[in-house]
């Protein structure tokens, strides 16, 4: 496998950060591997101490796009990818995730909203987030999905 990856970060104004990576691949001779020529992640957001001293705060959205490639069939049943050549699978849109990390002395959290991309205005039963791209043929991404978390030390 051939891959070729770049990534700066850009410094919009003063804490608002925007990240991208792009990473242009290939397969190199008969390799049993499907992959998309080009897969970039963008990331725009805040970081910084939002005006207060022991306030860490980072809060922003992410987009991540692939190009249309074959990709590797599921078996749900067995659990396992299998090689396959037929069906092609293309982002409608790409993934969108919006987050919000943050730590104050000794506690952080987070909070992700994945999967926005699947939000559908006009469907058959009107707002919703029921337009999901695929992971591999006749397999979809999940609609959105919230995530939380945090970690707490404590010292003695």
């Amino acid at each position: 496998m051939l891959r070729i990856s770049a990534e700066k970060i850009f410094v919009l104004h003063k804490n608002w950060i925007w990240r991208a990576l792009v990473v242009l691949q290939q397969k190199a001779g008969g390799s049993p591997i499907n992959l998309p020529l080009l897969v970039t992640t963008n990331q725009i957001g805040y970081e910084g101490k939002f005006g207060f001293k022991n306030l860490t705060i980072c809060f922003g959205a992410e987009v991540r796009y692939f190009t249309g490639y074959k990709a590797d069939g599921y078996s749900p049943v067995t659990g396992q990818f299998y090689v396959q050549s037929e069906t092609t699978i293309a982002e409608k849109i790409p993934d969108i995730t919006g987050y919000l990390n943050f730590r104050i002395r000794s506690f952080s959290a987070y909070v992700r909203a994945e999967n926005l991309n699947s939000v559908q205005f006009n469907g058959p039963n009107g707002f919703g987030f029921s337009n999901p791209n695929f992971t591999a043929p006749y397999y979809p991404q999940p609609g959105l999905r919230l995530r939380i978390g945090f970690f707490w030390t404590f010292v003695n």
